[in-house]
């Protein structure tokens, strides 16, 4: 079983993109690494267009 089909809320994208952008913020705030949020969207952007999303 996939995590997508275990917790269903995982197929929402504006969800899913959200929870992903939160944590890679918060991670890079604690470890001290500035980075930009919209930088952060961007590269989500990017890689859901790669990966047909």
């Amino acid at each position: 079983m996939k995590i997508r089909d275990k917790y269903l809320k995982l197929k929402d994208m504006a969800f899913f993109t959200k929870m992903v952008e939160k944590s890679v913020f918060a991670t890079m705030h604690m470890e001290n690494q500035g980075f930009p949020k919209e930088r952060i969207r961007e590269i989500i952007k990017k890689v859901q267009k790669q990966k047909g999303l």
